[in-house]
């Protein structure tokens, strides 16, 4: 086992600098050591790395065939194949897995809503929602699919389970933004919005979404704000430029391409030419 271990390391040790060099020493070492579960694992987590998930597969399966009863490699399996968008597989596998494996039930989940199988897919998270260790992802996807279905009575009270346990967070405020928007209650729904947008990095869209729901709410100089934090926050958000821009137009605040540029004066060169791009394609199409 010594030996093997010093023969990871020095792989690792390679990988900085030549990944094609560890993955000979590590192929190598499986000539003298074909039962080496660690090296398969190895070797598969470098491929992975590499999005090369043929390869990974290919490794994880054979560290499976050492040790049939590895929930790890049945669950990296299962997500190799989830990635290769062939569902069923993984769910194949993430139903071999014997060992109590939450996350194995999460992407379960995804699985069968790939399927578009959305009653296996709630059924599947309300069994992980009752599990002893809390996701709170798997009251955020459940919460989405209900809503998809109008179902947002039952959305809500799973909104307010999860409360009970994560206590106040964004996600919950999120949650409860897109129970109100299904709804159409677009002022509680701004509101929730509002209180989720504290955590910008896990909503990198929710500026856009509250300009819309500040213009269907009649605070319109709102939704000016929004786009723009939304484009602070987000300098490769094309889309909220062009929201801005037609925003613009269409409410009279900039009425030729020397006001708009004076109006993007606060940003950088990029996004101004970006605006300005958009403010053309819009004249052309007669937006004013």
């Amino acid at each position: 086992m010594e030996n093997i271990n010093n023969i990871i390391y020095q792989a690792r040790f390679c990988l900085k600098s030549n990944w094609i060099q560890a993955v000979n020493i590590l192929e190598n070492a499986l000539k003298t050591n074909p039962e080496a579960e660690e090296i398969y694992l190895e070797l598969a987590d470098i491929y992975f790395t590499k999005s090369a998930f043929k390869k990974t597969l290919e490794y994880y399966q054979k560290a499976l065939k050492v040790n049939p009863n590895n929930s790890f490699s049945r669950f990296k399996i299962g997500n190799i194949y989830l990635e290769l968008d062939e569902p069923k597989l993984a769910i194949y596998h993430y139903d071999k897995i014997t060992e109590d494996y939450p996350e194995a039930l999460y992407n379960k989940a995804i699985a069968y809503r790939g399927m578009q199988k959305h009653d296996e897919a709630i059924k599947t998270l309300k069994e992980l929602i009752n599990h002893p260790v809390k996701m709170i992802n798997a009251y955020r996807y459940l919460v989405e699919i209900l809503v998809m279905f109008g179902k947002t009575k039952e959305a809500f009270r799973y909104i307010n389970d999860a409360a009970a346990v994560f206590g106040d967070v964004c996600l919950i405020h999120y949650l409860k933004g897109v129970v109100f928007f299904r709804e159409k209650n677009f002022l509680s729904s701004y509101y929730e919005y509002t209180l989720a947008a504290r955590d910008d990095t896990e909503y990198p869209h929710i500026h856009r979404v509250l300009s819309r729901l500040a213009i269907a709410i009649g605070m319109v100089p709102n939704a000016y704000k929004h786009l723009k934090d939304a484009i602070r926050l987000h300098k490769n958000d094309r889309s909220a430029v062009s929201e801005l821009v037609e925003l613009l137009l269409t409410n009279q605040i900039v009425s030729n391409k020397d006001e708009l540029i004076e109006y993007f004066k606060d940003f950088d060169d990029n996004i101004t030419d970006t605006a300005i791009s958009f403010y053309d394609r819009l004249i052309k199409k007669g937006v004013k």
